[in-house]
């Protein structure tokens, strides 16, 4: 039974992996560990997470991560924005708010399809190096 989380803070929903033994999981579950232990953002925001895979390791197996497992599958009041960071990508609008996506990319050019998709659907990109934020600027 999903969590409700009401309160008069906006939503932000994590969407991607985070219990799995992969790269974009790990900054996944870093990230958001790094927001809630930010005072600042918890005091203006709830975060819920959203599972992209099923999960391949039970949250127990550290305690820092508690915290994010309280957060799984929560219904927020207001969400503003959904961030998304999984492979292979989903361009698709959320429901509601806007959409973040974290998408790296080190293989040259984009796909073209992927710049029509991010110019007809994506508010915003965040990428994780100079190198990359070149690559889509291009």
């Amino acid at each position: 039974m999903p969590l409700r989380i009401a309160s008069n803070k906006q939503g932000v929903l994590w969407n991607g992996s985070f219990f799995v033994h992969h790269s974009l999981a790990l900054v996944n579950r870093e990230l958001t560990l790094a927001l809630l232990d930010d005072a600042a953002f918890t005091a203006r925001f709830d975060l819920g997470i959203a599972h992209y895979e099923p999960p391949t390791f039970d949250a127990g197996v550290d305690a820092r991560f508690a915290a994010l497992a309280k957060r799984e599958n929560a219904v927020l009041d207001d969400l503003k924005v959904t961030v998304r960071h999984r492979w292979p990508p989903d361009f698709a609008e959320p429901k509601t708010g806007k959409l973040a996506l974290i998408q790296p990319w080190e293989f040259g050019s984009l796909p073209r399809v992927w710049v029509q998709s991010i110019a007809e659907s994506v508010d915003e990109v965040w990428v994780p190096s100079t190198w990359v934020r070149e690559t889509y600027v291009q």
